[in-house]
């Protein structure tokens, strides 16, 4: 799965579902590697918050505006690393739906038209200006679409439903734990997408699972 770093001292944020079975954790940033200890979680929010013993010099800022559709944004991680590798991934997309959905047992949903795959869990969404949005946390199989929709007589096409759960829901959760994070007080320039690649590249992590 995948995480990034909150706080220049060892934080990162993954989802509750990359990390839920696992007995040890490792998060692989910056060329380093560290043993990362589970610290708090809310599963319905599908988020984890970790802490490594080494600083993180390179952390997001949250963007606490209000969502907009159609709005910019990019999305990092590292999905099907057999097939893409292992360098960090990016792909570009918009905000499709802003209004904040809960489906199932997890809340704070916000619809994506960028593609994602499984590993791209727990990365971080952020906009043109290189801060954070949301959190990847999955999207709808086109089996789920076909039971639920599709069965019932709704024409779905080949409509993307992606997801990311509201960087605004995770900071005040955050909040509500004590930690303190940093929100972005004035836009920065807008950035081109390989500007973009090189900032996401410096706080996203690797985020992996040990079941033994």
């Amino acid at each position: 799965g995948t995480g990034f770093a909150i706080l220049k001292n060892g934080y990162f944020l993954t989802n509750h579902h990359v990390i839920e079975n696992c007995n040890n954790l490792g998060v692989r940033y910056n060329k380093m590697y560290g043993k990362a200890s589970l610290i708090n979680f809310n599963e319905n929010l599908d988020i984890a918050l970790l802490k490594v013993d080494a600083p993180s010099p390179y952390y997001v800022k949250f963007n606490s505006e209000e969502y907009i559709a159609g709005e910019e944004i990019f999305v990092a991680g590292f999905p099907l690393m057999k097939l893409t590798g292992t360098k960090m991934s990016i792909n570009k997309g918009i905000i499709t739906t802003p209004e904040e959905k809960k489906i199932g047992q997890t809340y704070g949903l916000i619809f994506i038209s960028a593609p994602v795959a499984s590993g791209n869990s727990g990365g971080p969404v952020i906009n043109k200006y290189g801060e954070l949005r949301g959190i990847v946390t999955g999207g709808m199989s086109k089996k789920f679409i076909k039971k639920e929709y599709e069965e019932k007589g709704s024409f779905v096409g080949n409509s993307t439903f992606n997801l990311m759960i509201s960087g605004n829901l995770v900071k005040l959760w955050l909040d509500d734990i004590n930690i303190k994070t940093h929100t972005v007080i004035m836009n920065a320039s807008n950035k081109e997408p390989e500007v973009i690649g090189k900032i996401a590249v410096k706080y996203t992590a690797m985020i992996e699972c040990y079941k033994k």
